[in-house]
């Protein structure tokens, strides 16, 4: 042993192994069915974050505006409206009708379901309507008869924070005494 040094603890001089002291290091033997079943659930995690980065980038996922229509009795409706949302964005209803066989023939009623109108959160309906009554559950709004063959009423809203999930819509157009067009649409509304 050299001047000026401590035989290890525990130990005797020229009989101890640099390191044996010391916490191993090494670590834990790992199945190698382990390893791969954690590797395959890597891969599948990846896969569906992939998956999720390409519908959105084709914007498959997220908002989407729709349109019904029909055409009837020399008029074709038509009404734009949010088909996915989500709670809080800004979003547009509106209701184009055109007189294909000139002019309107009386003033223009727009029956819509209030529970459906509840969904938004509205901002403006434009034009305003000369008469809104409630009738039967349903909001009904009465138009002057327009100059022109072509009407359109919009309302700028923003989907309800709060609203979870969607609501049927079932929109009725009268022109005069006659029920024009009964059109049917869903607007689902995703967290």
């Amino acid at each position: 042993m050299e001047e000026g040094t401590a035989p290890p603890a525990g130990g005797s001089a020229g009989t101890h192994e640099p390191g044996a002291d010391l916490p191993a290091t090494a670590p834990e033997v790992v199945p190698v069915r382990r390893i791969r079943r954690a590797r395959t659930w890597r891969r599948v995690g990846l896969g569906i974050l992939g998956a999720v980065v390409v519908l959105g980038a084709l914007q498959v996922l997220g908002p989407r505006t729709s349109t019904v229509a029909t055409s009837a009795d020399g008029y074709h409706v038509a009404i734009d409206y949010p088909a996915t949302t989500r709670p809080g964005l800004a979003t547009r209803w509106r209701v184009r009708l055109t007189a294909t066989e000139g002019a309107f023939g009386g003033p223009i009623r727009i029956t819509v379901p209030a529970a459906y109108l509840g969904v938004f959160d509205w901002n403006a309906i434009q034009p305003e309507p000369a008469s809104s009554s409630s009738v039967a559950g349903a909001v009904v709004w009465t138009f002057e008869r327009p100059d022109g063959a072509t009407f359109e009423v919009t309302i700028d809203a923003r989907v309800q924070p709060s609203r979870q999930w969607g609501a049927d819509g079932t929109t009725r157009v009268e022109v005069g005494d006659r029920t024009i067009a009964v059109l049917t649409y869903r607007t689902e509304v995703m967290p």
